[in-house]
């Protein structure tokens, strides 16, 4: 923490009392003191080392111990859980200083994560990017990497929420299946996707989610996240060069609807209609391309339909990715 003191008086010394929580669910470290050499009259910065440690009410004290005369306080945006009770329920959310070595070219999210819950839908954990869910800039920055053992997921929804973007539906994301076991994650800022919308601009990041997705009811999660960081990376996936497509008709009447579009190449491409309030993969689909247009024909199962909903359909192979789409489903 660096910290600019502003002296009006001719005191060369004082002191920092600092009170520390060493994460969410602790309870108050015992002060410290740090005394602190001052120029008179003038601005002196000061720093010291907050650790993977949540939260510190710092005070400034005369020399002698005896005279409050500021006080700050700083936390570094907590983690914190987000699930349906009418489908969940939760028996255990903690939180787990890590105390790993910062890297300068890394923006570390800090702390690990475990939950342990019964759910048939899903459960989130989140990671605010500041104090009062105010934005960071982290466009200076090209991946999110961490670690996660997600047994009892079918898969994880990764959404980056933005303070410019007000409608949920809009904020970018992306649905991955869960490995198997503790696994290392990789997310490109490349493969966020909102629907009608470009690369995300991630100058105004509020929090980063993170979804646990189920598939069958009464499914026990047992979910761990660690070492969650942003990472400088050129890992990109190459677009095609034309990467629109169009669903027709949308909205989508008897569960069937065509996505046609243009291929520079043959390949396999993986189709995925998603449920925009939850992240949930509904329907999975192989598409077989070939070179020039391509139109293929989606037809999704009456018993996945349960009510009309927004959704979002992507379209993605190994190094290729198109515009993903809005449609509404109508049951």
């Amino acid at each position: 923490m660096n910290l600019t003191i502003q002296n009006n008086t001719n005191n060369t010394a004082a002191n920092l009392q600092v009170t520390e929580y060493l994460n969410e669910f602790s309870a108050a470290m015992p002060a410290k003191v740090i005394p602190v050499s001052i120029n008179p009259n003038g601005v002196t910065t000061v720093s010291f080392d907050m650790a993977d440690h949540y939260q510190a009410d710092i005070k400034l004290l005369d020399a002698n111990n005896n005279l409050v005369t500021d006080e700050v306080y700083s936390n570094d945006g907590p983690w914190d859980i987000s699930y349906n009770t009418a489908t969940t329920s939760v028996q255990q959310f903690s939180v787990a200083n890590d105390g790993i070595t910062p890297d300068s070219n890394e923006y570390r999210l800090f702390r690990n994560v475990s939950v342990k819950a019964t759910t048939s839908d899903y459960v989130s954990v989140y990671k605010l990017m500041k104090a009062a869910s105010l934005p960071r800039d982290i466009s200076q920055y090209g991946a999110l990497k961490f670690t996660a053992n997600a047994a009892g997921a079918s898969a994880l929804n990764i959404i980056f929420v933005k303070n410019s973007i007000t409608d949920w539906n809009k904020q970018y994301s992306i649905t991955i299946p869960a490995k198997q076991g503790t696994q290392d994650y990789l997310i490109n800022f490349t493969d966020l996707v909102s629907a009608g919308m470009s690369t995300i601009d991630a100058s105004d990041v509020t929090a980063i989610t993170i979804s646990f997705i189920v598939n069958s009811s009464n499914t026990v999660l047992n979910a761990t996240i660690s070492n969650a960081k942003l990472i400088k990376t050129n890992t990109v996936i190459t677009p095609a060069v034309d990467t629109k497509m169009s669903i027709y008709p949308n909205p989508v009447i008897n569960n069937t609807f065509s996505c046609s579009y243009n291929a520079l190449k043959a390949e396999t491409l993986t189709l995925k209609v998603i449920e925009t309030g939850t992240g949930r993969v509904l329907y999975t689909q192989t598409v077989n391309s070939v070179v020039g247009n391509n139109t293929a024909i989606i037809s999704i199962g009456k018993d996945k339909i349960l009510s009309t909903n927004n959704y979002i359909v992507t379209l993605q192979g190994d190094n290729t990715k198109y515009d993903a789409q809005k449609i509404v489903i109508k049951n």
